[in-house]
């Protein structure tokens, strides 16, 4: 019996039930690889960039049910128990880091507002982030393969499911956001918190209050920070850890998707907010 089951649902609106061959198969390496490399870290601790380095589990897939297209993706062969995996959600509840860190990565991915309920995902956002950030680079190009029927115009959205966790709704909004870049010409101003920080490259992520979210940042090319500017990078980081304000007015070139969505701040200031 699999102790962990992920569902991949696509949801055709002209009733045909069926969706183009070549679409389905980039959708289900992009699935069965971004699974791999997420369940390898939950496992055995360890960030990997191929699936077939994974160990000590396998990834498997079902055939779809009658009536329904969906990808059906169990991980079988844990080494570690289920109870292992569990994280503890605030409710009380019990929830599962490995569908918990999947969702949010995601999530992440298609610029949606990032849920982090997993006492366990919370300790290792605030302990690793250097870690979750390189499974969320790991899986960028699968979060755009996933998306691939919807390249289809009988396919408007997808669901995806890690157990009975919704992980949401996918669409051509959030496959925009997933696959496009369009870098502005003229800088901007952005206040919110650091929330991940690599002090040997400056790279990070910044927590943006209004959207409830991170993008990921990096020093601009053509720039270079102040120390007293790292400095202020270094202490947002500290503060947000604490659950201090800690707010920062970041200075820098937008990347956006295709419909504006930001996605990557390219920094050439740093101000206290």
């Amino acid at each position: 019996m699999s102790e962990l089951v992920f569902r991949f649902r696509y949801l055709p609106d002209d009733g045909s039930k069926a969706i183009s061959a070549y679409d389905a198969s980039q959708a289900l390496y992009g699935i069965a690889r971004s699974v791999t490399i997420v369940t390898n870290y939950v496992v055995n601790e360890r960030v990997i960039k191929q699936a077939p380095a994974a160990s000590n589990f396998s990834v498997k897939v079902e055939p779809p049910r009658s009536g329904s297209f969906e990808f059906l993706i169990p991980v079988v062969g844990l080494t570690v128990s289920a109870n292992d995996l569990l994280g503890v959600i605030g409710s009380g509840i019990a929830g599962n880091f490995a569908y918990d860190l999947l969702k949010y990565l995601y999530r992440r991915a298609t610029g949606q507002r990032e849920e982090v309920r997993n006492d366990k995902l919370r300790s290792a956002l605030s302990d690793k982030p250097g870690d979750i950030d390189s499974l969320g680079d790991a899986i960028d190009e699968d979060v755009v393969r996933i998306h691939r029927p919807l390249d289809a115009k009988n396919i408007q959205i997808f669901k995806i499911y890690g157990g009975n966790n919704h992980f949401g709704d996918f669409n051509r909004t959030t496959y925009d956001y997933a696959k496009t870049n369009e870098r502005g010409v003229r800088t901007e101003n952005f206040e919110g918190n650091v929330a991940s920080l690599n002090a040997n490259t400056n790279n990070g992520r910044f927590w943006l209050d209004d959207e409830e979210r991170t993008v990921a940042f990096n020093e601009d090319r053509n720039s270079t920070l102040t120390d007293r500017e790292k400095v202020l990078l270094a202490w947002s980081l500290n503060e947000y850890a604490n659950g201090r304000a800690g707010r920062l007015r970041v200075t820098g070139f937008p990347l956006r998707s295709r419909q504006g969505s930001l996605k990557r701040i390219f920094v050439t200031g740093v101000h206290r907010a």
